[in-house]
């Protein structure tokens, strides 16, 4: 209900600003936990292909801003190393 009396509102620009921050952080809090901690604890070594996948996947993010490419790349480079590694 309070979405309907929002939705005609002009909200004020800090706040338009604020909440366009959330839907990266939704999805930073979500990914960490499989990058970080794939098997349940903190793993920053060589064979945690995530983690290290994320960085050019991210840099692709950034240049392109391009939402389905990413999501190809970021999966596909991911099969492709485990396809490759066994």
């Amino acid at each position: 209900m309070p979405t309907l009396f929002l939705a005609a509102a002009a909200l004020p620009r800090p706040v338009v600003v604020w909440l366009r921050q959330v839907p990266p952080a939704v999805i930073a809090a979500l990914l960490a936990p499989s990058l970080f901690a794939p098997s349940g604890t903190l793993d920053l070594g060589p064979g945690n292909y995530g983690l290290w996948l994320a960085v050019p996947t991210l840099l692709l993010a950034w240049r392109t801003r391009n939402f389905y490419l990413t999501i190809a790349f970021g999966i596909g480079s991911l099969a492709l190393l485990r396809l490759a590694t066994g």
